[in-house]
């Protein structure tokens, strides 16, 4: 024998979620069916408006001839002296103390 149990809101929710699933999938075919083009278009023709050549106008003689330019004179360095620089002073160092032999007493600092 089987249990009846009261009805609950989870058959009816799997029911709609069910439903809702099938649509949404349907509407996706549908919508790649239709609005979707998988081929390339065919390239249209090209229209050329064609017009007569230029005319060649005629050729045009300079009256005065150009003269061709005199190569310059050689350009010289600039003279460049280098700055004079004194030597630094050195001193000679300080003789130092010669260390004593002898122990001196220690002060007594710390008490």
């Amino acid at each position: 024998m089987r249990v009846q149990r009261p009805e609950t809101g989870r058959s009816v929710a799997k029911w709609i979620a069910g439903l809702l699933a099938i649509a949404v999938n349907l509407g996706f075919v549908l919508f790649l069916m239709f609005h979707v083009t998988w081929r390339n278009p065919a390239p249209e023709g090209v229209a050329v408006e064609l017009y007569a050549p230029p005319q060649v106008a005629e050729k045009i003689e300079p009256k005065e001839q150009i003269e061709p330019l005199k190569p310059m004179p050689p350009l010289e360095a600039p003279k460049f002296e280098p700055p004079k620089i004194e030597p630094p002073r050195i001193e000679p160092p300080r003789p130092r103390r010669k260390p004593s032999l002898h122990r001196r007493p220690r002060s007594r600092k710390f008490r």
